[in-house]
């Protein structure tokens, strides 16, 4: 599996890749702007990220733009469901603003997850409902 971990916090960074290691490739981009380049560059050699964690909150562009792009990106390349990237939604923020936030990309997005000390078995857990068997 090819995972994209996208956050601006090295440190949930780092536990994403941590958790994932042993089951994905992972590549690591620390804002929106570097996020879009590696699924561009990903999507145009023909190898797609089969999973990407998308932080919500960014200080360039946002995780809802990102997603925008990603999923505009594979319309164009006549990718659709099942063979589209999944992407978890991951915020360290828990309030109504951010719920709102997560009924609007629950449309494009297969799964929200909220960072928290037991985001191990929650993220493994997730990633199995999204169908990666080898987890």
């Amino acid at each position: 599996m090819k995972c994209l971990i996208v956050d601006d916090d090295a440190v949930s960074r780092n536990i994403f890749k941590t958790i994932l290691a042993k089951y994905a490739k992972c590549d690591l981009v620390s804002n929106g702007t570097n996020a879009i380049a590696a699924y561009k560059t990903s999507l145009d050699k023909g190898k797609p990220y089969d999973l990407i964690i998308l932080d919500i909150m960014m200080p360039d562009i946002n995780g809802d733009e990102v997603l925008k792009f990603i999923r505009f990106s594979e319309k164009a390349k006549n990718i659709y469901f099942p063979d589209c990237a999944k992407v978890i939604i991951a915020t360290g923020l828990d309030d109504f603003k951010n719920r709102q936030i997560e009924k609007n990309l629950n449309k494009e997005s297969e799964a929200f997850l909220l960072k928290s000390p037991g985001i191990h078995q929650e993220l493994l857990n997730t990633i199995r409902k999204l169908g990666f068997n080898k987890i």
